[in-house]
């Protein structure tokens, strides 16, 4: 329960309550007290209670003066917004029409503190309709109230621009009607003070004004871009090079809409570099490439933002990186400054503007994006680097199996997932059955590694083969399973087609185990063939490659090794033509 000061405790509404005294504490009967003598039309204590220090006391005798047909009373209210408590603010918005004299009066007399909060209260209410009260205010050089002045007619205008405001609807008018009405009013209003204005803080704020609320064909606008006077022009221009309120950036861009587009406007589309236009800008076109649109696009020569020594690019939301792409392709910059644009989204762009870079860079080009290529590898983003994976053999990136193989040990499972998937498609199980009599041994065993950890289905594969009824295929796969490294996983199936086989394929399945030279296969030869000498050394053949033997880890070898072995690369140069394939191979499919 508030209590109010001593000051102001004998509180006494004249000749309706002059025998009650508001005592001390007393909150409820005090309110009740300003309620009766509102009825009674005794306003001079309701303007007394509104600087007593208690909200709900102050809410109270603001309400009763603002529902009062006074406008003295609405004014002594206006002049105190700023003491007032906030829920004031909202009933001055929403009896706006029926303060629209004590508003005029108050622009009128008002000075000092007491005028900056009648143009509060006029910015906090929208009252469009008071511009013209406002506009003599900013133009005043004298006043001291010019600043906030100025802030009322930036906001007016914001609120009429965007519809953000109470338009007064007469009989068989619309809302848009009468939205319409208003802005083409403070557009005259505008221009008429802005013939007044004497300095540059005035042209510029009533310049600003007129581009908020006009657009490009309005007769107003026209006449502040081509004649007006010339300091006010000159004021416009700079206002237009610097500002980056939306309103300004669509005014420059709605140039070209127009078959004849403003020459000034024009040159501003390419000299402008900051990012917050070139946004506007690639967004606004892109959204209304019509005819005209697209022609006047096309007639753009030089963007200011596209030197590379600039960082303006970097500045720019990596969203909207595709965007600019193809923004600057619809042009006719020349074609060094696009591929210029291209070369640095391969750089720092994100995944789809890469995409659409790499797609249209020159030939001439192709050694640096290959360089950029393997950059993308070591890139923070996850996504670039799975995009960077799979661009590496597209694009005949040297050593791109290297690179690939030093993937399979990144951090990132998709990472690991897309150099699987790239390296899939050079060493897939029946791509290297296929070509397996075109390459050398040792060759075919790192190869064969490759394979075990990109192709699940390498094993299964190769033992469905071992079991087939056509004897083409099995020796095909004997020879594959002896050369790629793959005899101790499929001990089993050898010795039952041992069992089953010829004496030529028994001699290739002994030769298999013998070369493999591991405990598992050597016991099963000896089991096979008891005569069968154990042989001392592994043939020259599979020494080279004995650092490559597999633990059954995923990545059980000295991958370091595999990674800078130049027989990978060979093999992938070896493969790139696999056309023709091994006689006697037809059975076997080529896909991973």
């Amino acid at each position: 329960m508030h209590s109010l000061p001593c000051a102001v405790a004998p509180f006494v509404v004249p000749s309706f309550l002059e025998r009650l005294v508001v005592l001390a504490g007393e909150l409820a009967k005090t309110l009740r007290i300003l309620r009766l003598g509102a009825q009674r039309g005794g306003q001079s204590p309701l303007v007394e209670a509104l600087d007593v220090p208690i909200p709900e006391i102050q809410t109270e005798a603001a309400e009763q003066l603002l529902l009062a047909p006074s406008r003295n009373a609405h004014l002594a209210v206006l002049k105190r917004l700023g003491t007032l408590p906030a829920e004031v603010l909202e009933i001055v918005r929403t009896h706006r029409d029926e303060l629209a004299p004590a508003f005029r009066q108050g622009l009128q007399y008002c000075v000092g503190e007491e005028l900056k909060q009648v143009l509060v209260a006029i910015s906090t209410s929208k009252v469009v309709a008071h511009l013209d009260l406002v506009l003599p205010i900013v133009v005043n050089v004298e006043s001291t109230q010019r600043e906030t002045a100025i802030d009322v007619v930036h906001e007016l205008t914001r609120a009429l621009r965007i519809g953000n405001y109470q338009p007064t609807v007469r009989r068989g008018e619309t809302s848009g009607e009468v939205v319409a009405r208003d802005r083409s009013r403070s557009l005259e209003q505008l221009k008429q003070f802005a013939e007044k204005a004497s300095d540059s803080l005035a042209r510029r704020a009533i310049a600003e004004a007129i581009i908020a609320i006009g657009t490009v064909d309005d007769k107003v606008v026209h006449w502040l871009l081509w004649q007006s006077p010339q300091s006010l022009r000159e004021e416009t221009y700079q206002v237009l090079a610097e500002s980056s309120v939306p309103s300004v950036m669509a005014l420059i861009c709605s140039t070209l809409e127009l078959a004849y587009p403003h020459p000034k406007l024009f040159q501003l589309i390419t000299m402008r570099t900051d990012p917050e236009f070139i946004a506007y800008l690639v967004g606004y076109c892109l959204a209304r490439m019509s005819g005209t649109v697209q022609r006047n696009v096309k007639q753009i020569r030089q963007l200011g933002w596209l030197d590379p020594d600039n960082p303006y690019m970097e500045l720019l939301p990596t969203g909207m990186h595709p965007d600019v792409i193809r923004f600057v392709d619809t042009t006719s910059v020349l074609r060094e400054q696009k591929e210029l644009l291209r070369l640095w989204m391969l750089r720092h762009g994100s995944v789809e503007a890469r995409q659409l870079a790499i797609e249209h860079t020159s030939a001439a080009n192709e050694v640096l994006v290959q360089d950029l290529l393997v950059e993308s590898l070591h890139s923070s983003n996850p996504e670039i680097q799975v995009w960077g994976v799979h661009k590496l053999i597209e694009h005949g990136v040297p050593n791109a199996i290297r690179y690939l193989i030093s993937m399979l040990e990144a951090e990132q499972p998709v990472i690991v997932a897309a150099a699987k998937e790239e390296l899939a498609k050079v060493f897939h199980i029946g791509r290297l059955v296929s070509l397996i009599d075109e390459f050398p041994i040792d060759m075919a065993v790192r190869a064969g590694i490759v394979c075990r950890l990109v192709d699940e289905g390498a094993v299964p594969t190769l033992r469905e083969a071992l079991r087939a009824a056509q004897r083409q295929k099995r020796v095909a796969a004997i020879k594959a399973v002896s050369r790629l490294g793959f005899v101790d996983d499929l001990l089993a199936e050898l010795k039952d087609t041992f069992e089953e086989a010829d004496h030529s394929m028994r001699r290739q399945i002994i030769d298999a185990l013998r070369q493999a030279g591991t405990d598992n296969s050597l016991e099963l030869l000896a089991a096979l063939t008891p005569q069968a000498v154990r042989p001392t050394a592994t043939p020259a053949a599979f020494a080279s490659s004995s650092r490559y033997r597999w633990d059954g880890s995923p990545t059980g070898f000295d991958i370091d090794a595999l990674i800078v072995d130049p027989g990978i690369e060979k093999f992938r140069e070896g493969v790139s033509n696999e056309g023709v394939k091994p006689a006697g191979l037809s059975g076997w499919s080529s896909r991973p």
